[in-house]
C-alpha cells in the first residue's frame, strides 16, 4: 500500500514527491560515495523530470529543501541550509531569525554576532576578577565607600589587613624613591627595598574569596553587568555558505567574499566588543567607530581579488559542501546533446551485461605500466569520474583502450566526455573502453 501511495505521488507531484526524498537523504554519506551522494541522486533524477533546483540562499532558504509554487503549483525546489556539509543547526536557526534582514555581505556578518548581558554565574567571575585585580589602595576605598549596614559590619575585621596592605606597598615604594635620590646610595639597601616592594605588589592580600557572603552579595549588586558578544555562527560556517553559493544574493563573487571574510570577522567581533563597553557606560580610547570605519573600508575589486578560483575549483567546493552542483551545472551547456542521444544513461544506473554511454566530468586519471601477463610493459589508465547524477565511480581503461584514448582524446580535468563503460562484474567499478570530449556546443572533438 506504501508502496503504491509513493508511486501515485512521484507520478502526479513529482516537486513534493522529489522534495520529500531529498530531505529524507540529507546528510547521508560515505568515504567511497561523497557527502549527500543520496540527495545528489535525486537531484539529478529532479533535473531530469524538468524540476528547477535553487541553490540555497541565506535570505530565502528554509532549514530542509522547500518548495518553491508559482501560481499556487509547485514548480520548483529551493535547496535548505542545514544540507549544507558544516553548517551546525544552531547557525541555521540564528540565520533564519536574525539575519534575514541583511542587504549586503557586511551587514550579514555584523547580524551574526549577539551582544547581551552575561548570566550570573558570568557576572560572580566577572566581580571576583574586577576585585582580585584591584590595588589594595583601590580594595581600601571600595571597602570604606560601602554603606552602613550588614555588609559595612561584615568588611570591618578585614580593614586592619587592607590598610596593612596598603601601607606596606606605599611605604617601600616612599623608601625606593628616597634612596634614588640619594647621591651615593647602598645598592644593597636599593635592592632589598625593590625587592620588598615587588613582593608586596604580588601578595594576594585580602582576596575576594576570603571575604564574607554578604559583602560579596553587595559588591555583586553595585558592579555595572557585564555586556559580551557572541559569535552565533562561526567563520567556518560562513566560508561553508560562500562555498555553497548561499552567498551569492549579496554578491556573485565569491573569491571576494572569501578574501574578506577573514577580516570581516575580525572587525566585526571587535565593533561588537566595543560597542558592548559604550553600552555599559564604559570609556574607550578606540570606540566601534573605527572598526566600522576599517568594515567599510574593507574592499577588493574584481581585478585585486587575491586568490581568484576558476569556475572549476569552484564548483568543486560546492559539490564538497552540497555534495552536488546547485549554481552552474558543468553539464548544462550539453543539453542538446542530451537531446540528441536518448540512449545516454546515469552513472549510478551502469549495467554489467552491456556498454553504454554516459556523460562523465573527468576527476583525475592515473597511467600506469602493467608489469605482468602477455601485456606487459604496456601501457593501463586509472579514471575518477563523475556522472550527471553527481556520481563518482572508478573506472579501469586496459591497454589496447588506453592506447587509443591517449593518442587521440586530449585528457583535461574539470572536463566533460562522453564515456562508454560497462559495468566490471569481477570488482567495484567499471571498465572503460573509449572516451570523447564534448565541446560547448555539443559536439564531441
Amino acid at each position: 500500500m506504501v508502496a503504491y501511495w509513493t508511486a501515485y505521488l512521484k507520478a502526479n507531484y513529482p516537486v513534493i514527491y522529489m522534495n520529500m526524498m531529498i530531505n529524507c537523504e540529507k546528510g547521508m554519506g560515505d568515504q567511497e560515495e561523497g557527502y549527500n551522494y543520496k540527495v545528489a541522486r535525486y537531484v539529478g533524477e529532479a533535473r531530469a523530470r524538468g524540476v528547477a533546483i535553487q541553490p540555497p540562499c541565506v535570505l530565502r532558504s528554509a532549514d530542509d529543501c522547500s518548495v518553491l509554487h508559482k501560481q499556487f503549483v509547485p514548480s520548483g525546489i529551493r535547496f535548505g541550509l542545514s544540507l549544507i556539509k558544516g553548517v551546525t543547526d544552531k547557525s541555521v536557526a540564528w540565520i533564519r531569525k536574525h539575519c534575514r534582514e541583511a542587504t549586503s555581505f557586511k551587514e550579514f556578518v555584523l547580524a551574526c554576532y549577539e551582544r547581551c548581558d552575561v548570566d550570573d554565574d558570568a557576572q560572580w567571575d566577572v566581580v571576583s576578577r574586577r576585585w582580585d585585580r584591584r590595588a589594595p589602595s583601590t580594595r581600601l576605598r571600595e571597602a570604606k565607600a560601602i554603606p552602613e549596614g550588614p555588609a559595612a559590619e561584615a568588611i570591618k575585621p578585614f580593614m586592619v589587613a587592607l590598610e596593612q596592605h596598603d601601607t606596606a606597598i606605599k611605604g617601600w615604594r616612599k623608601r625606593l624613591e628616597d634612596l634614588n635620590r640619594q647621591q651615593q646610595a647602598d645598592p644593597a639597601a636599593m635592592e632589598h627595598a625593590q625587592q620588598q616592594l615587588e613582593a608586596a605588589q604580588k601578595h594576594p592580600g585580602v582576596t575576594f574569596s576570603s571575604l564574607p557572603t554578604v559583602v560579596k552579595e553587595y559588591l555583586f549588586s553595585v558592579t555595572p553587568r557585564e555586556r559580551r558578544q557572541y559569535a552565533r555562527v562561526s567563520t567556518s560556517d560562513m566560508q561553508a555558505l560562500i562555498y555553497a553559493g548561499a552567498m551569492d544574493v549579496f554578491d556573485p563573487n565569491r573569491c571576494r567574499m572569501l578574501a574578506m571574510l577573514e577580516e570581516l570577522c575580525k572587525q566585526a567581533g571587535r565593533w561588537h566588543k566595543q560597542t558592548c563597553r559604550v553600552e555599559m557606560g564604559a570609556k574607550v580610547s578606540k570606540g566601534p567607530d573605527e572598526a566600522m570605519e576599517k568594515i567599510n573600508d574593507l574592499w577588493y575589486e574584481d581585478d585585486e581579488v587575491p586568490g581568484q578560483l576558476g569556475l572549476e575549483a569552484l564548483l568543486a567546493h560546492e559539490r564538497e559542501v552540497t555534495g552536488c552542483y546547485l549554481s552552474s551545472d558543468p553539464f548544462a551547456p550539453f543539453w542538446k546533446y542530451k537531446q540528441d542521444t536518448p540512449d545516454l544513461v546515469f552513472a549510478s544506473d551502469i549495467p554489467a551485461d552491456r556498454e553504454v554511454d554516459t556523460l562523465v566530468m573527468l576527476e583525475r586519471h592515473r597511467p600506469t605500466v602493467v608489469k605482468r601477463g602477455r601485456n606487459a610493459g604496456s601501457e593501463m589508465a586509472f579514471f575518477t569520474f563523475i556522472g550527471e547524477d553527481n556520481t563518482d565511480f572508478e573506472a579501469v581503461c586496459f591497454t589496447d583502450p588506453w592506447a587509443n584514448i591517449s593518442r587521440h582524446c586530449e585528457l583535461e580535468r574539470g572536463k566533460i566526455y562522453v564515456a562508454r563503460v560497462r559495468r566490471d562484474s569481477r570488482r567495484d567499478g567499471c571498465i572503460l573502453v573509449n572516451l570523447q570530449k564534448l565541446s560547448e556546443t555539443g559536439n564531441s572533438v
